[in-house]
């Protein structure tokens, strides 16, 4: 999936999907509360709680199967909740069973119970804080991944390239005299020369490239497969391209920005940490040699 579609969900969409969640979470919360004052105060179990179909007949169940939104359902952490859910309602009615037979309650089944709870909350609580790093993943002005995720990105390429033995490229790009250009034309036209560069080079990379919006006017790419040489061909290409790319910074009104590169092979030899120091390394030493160059670290 490209970052262009996996950004099609509006923050407000995502915001929904959290409040929901936590108001599902609730539920449960509430239906927990009420079996374990059921079992330990010796009052008499609600139907539903010792029925075959529990799993479906409780609050969350009902929300589970009927409401839940398709943002939800097409994820797999969402999909799993379904068989830890049913497993906790299946020890939670052995239980339930035992006490209404007056049975004494056999630790080994509570423990089962309590680690079947936990596993089911545990799962809750992995998949509402993928939707809040969904929600602050991507840069709002430029649609681009940020730091956060695309680090983690990194860090496991980093790992495969060491395992497979592969290349990988790192390229730091900056948007030359960017200070400028707000001075110049206003914030607003720096924030469209953002955004349509964000564009630019969502539409020139490859499918399989990863791009960050590091931070101000400088963005990350991360260059799969790619030895040094083709990661030079190819961003070459890129600013040379760049270079005649005019931006729409008002009605009918353009400019033309330039940028510099500094590029560096990802090895897990060295972390990759330090070829983030590298590429910020060959990226300065563009700029010093009169910006607009690919420089390579």
């Amino acid at each position: 999936m490209t970052t262009e579609q996996s950004n099609q969900l509006t923050d407000q969409q995502i915001e929904d999907v959290i409040n929901v969640l936590e108001s599902a979470d609730a539920y449960h919360h509430d239906w927990l509360c009420r079996f374990h004052a059921a079992l330990i105060c010796g009052l008499d179990m609600n139907a539903d709680m010792i029925n075959e179909n529990a799993h479906t007949l409780c609050n969350f169940g009902h929300w589970y199967y009927t409401y839940a939104s398709p943002i939800l359902t097409r994820r797999q952490t969402f999909i799993d909740l379904e068989q830890l859910h049913d497993d906790m309602h299946a020890a939670a009615r052995r239980l339930a069973k035992e006490a209404a037979q007056g049975k004494k309650i056999l630790q080994a089944d509570y423990q089962i119970f309590t680690a079947r709870q936990r596993e089911f909350s545990d799962a809750m609580k992995i998949l509402r804080d993928q939707m809040y790093e969904r929600l602050y993943s991507y840069d709002k002005l430029t649609g681009l991944m940020t730091r956060g995720p695309f680090m983690h990105i990194l860090e496991s390429e980093s790992a495969r390239e060491y395992r497979f033995s592969e290349s990988s490229c790192l390229v730091m790009m900056d948007i030359d005299h960017f200070k400028q250009i707000n001075d110049d034309y206003g914030h607003l036209a720096g924030d469209r020369v953002l955004v349509s560069t964000a564009r630019y080079l969502r539409k020139h990379m490859r499918l399989y490239d990863s791009i960050c919006r590091y931070g101000g006017e400088e963005f990350l790419v991360l260059l799969p497969n790619t030895d040094i040489h083709q990661a030079q061909e190819i961003i070459e290409r890129i600013r040379v391209d760049m270079e005649k790319h005019k931006i729409e910074y008002e009605s009918g009104r353009f400019l033309n920005i330039t940028a510099s590169f500094g590029i560096s092979i990802l090895s897990d030899n060295i972390g990759y940490q330090n070829c983030l120091k590298n590429v910020d390394a060959a990226l300065y030493k563009a700029k010093t040699l009169g910006r607009n160059k690919v420089c390579t670290g």
